[in-house]
């Protein structure tokens, strides 16, 4: 994932990914970053890093992420608070988006 921040402080995005299999069994794949105020964005997100949830909560019987089944993916940022890296998040945050690309095809 390539990009840009737009933001005055740091902040942490998630991203997002639904396949065939997530969708049927009703939980998702989430891979949580830090962006730096106004820094260039150059992320490697590998599947195995990615953490499968169900409402919030671990869900480990995830299978492996295929390639060839993600439906959709989607970038959030996240609303709690991160105490252990002093980042507390309101206001407004943006993210200028260059491009997500699945480099394992």
């Amino acid at each position: 994932m390539n990009g840009k921040s737009l933001n005055e402080r740091a902040a942490i995005f998630q991203l997002i990914i639904d396949t065939t299999e997530s969708k049927s069994q009703g939980f998702t794949y989430q891979y949580d970053f830090v962006v730096e105020p106004y820094k260039p964005i150059n992320k490697k997100m590998f599947f195995d890093n990615f953490a499968a949830t169900r409402r919030g909560e671990p869900f480990p019987n995830a299978p492996y992420i295929d390639g060839n089944h993600i439906n959709s993916i989607g970038l959030r940022i996240i609303g709690r608070a991160d105490k252990d890296n002093n980042i507390f998040q309101k206001g407004l945050y943006g993210l200028q988006l260059f491009n997500i690309k699945n480099c394992n095809r």
